[in-house]
């Protein structure tokens, strides 16, 4: 009978590093055909949501380097995607606009890359939130020691499901069910008094 070790984690980083790959090439195969890539998803998802911006506004907001953000964007330009203007607070800067055709084809793509992303959120079940959460700190702590930010970190989510640790192997879905029951039966209990 051979003996098993228990493998050491691998960093949050490595992690981070691996699951990013994989959600880009997720993401570009749900994209594909629907008129913009993975990258220019990004930028035209920021436009619309945020309004015009300038290519350093772009760049922050995608976790994108300014050089490759410029070379995106000038891109979508020439695609007809992208308007580029002169910021009327500061004459020196540009911002970028969604055109019409910007946003035909961001609605385009928000139909596969909302089943993508439905799909992956219907798998983390009651863990969406708390990932979401998680991610959000993570990418509140690079940006800080990259002296991104001085905002203060993001707040725990404080409802949806819970959230279970125990130093013991992982729980079955059934035990984790029965054990979510017993908080909520308990926490019940509690507030009755």
């Amino acid at each position: 009978m051979s003996e098993t070790t228990a493998t050491p984690p691998l960093s949050t980083l490595y992690q981070l590093f691996v699951a990013s790959r994989l959600a880009g090439t997720l993401t570009s195969a749900a994209l594909l055909g629907s008129g913009v890539d993975g990258p220019e998803y990004a930028i035209v998802s920021v436009l619309f949501a945020r309004g015009p911006a300038s290519v350093g506004e772009v760049a922050a907001r995608t976790g994108t380097p300014v050089p490759t953000a410029s070379r995106h964007l000038r891109s979508m330009e020439r695609a007809g995607l992208l308007r580029r203007e002169a910021d009327v607070s500061d004459g020196r800067k540009s911002i970028y606009r969604l055109t019409a055709e910007g946003e035909r084809r961001f609605h385009a793509a928000k139909v596969p890359f909302s089943a993508m992303h439905d799909a992956v959120t219907d798998e983390l079940g009651d863990d969406a939130e708390m990932v979401g959460w998680a991610l959000a700190r993570l990418d509140h702590a690079m940006r800080r020691f990259a002296g991104e930010t001085t905002a203060p970190r993001p707040s725990r989510p404080t409802g949806g499901g819970h959230v279970l640790h125990h130093g013991g192997e992982p729980l079955s879905d059934d035990d984790a069910d029965h054990v979510r029951a017993y908080i909520d039966w308990y926490r019940a209990r509690a507030a009755a008094r």
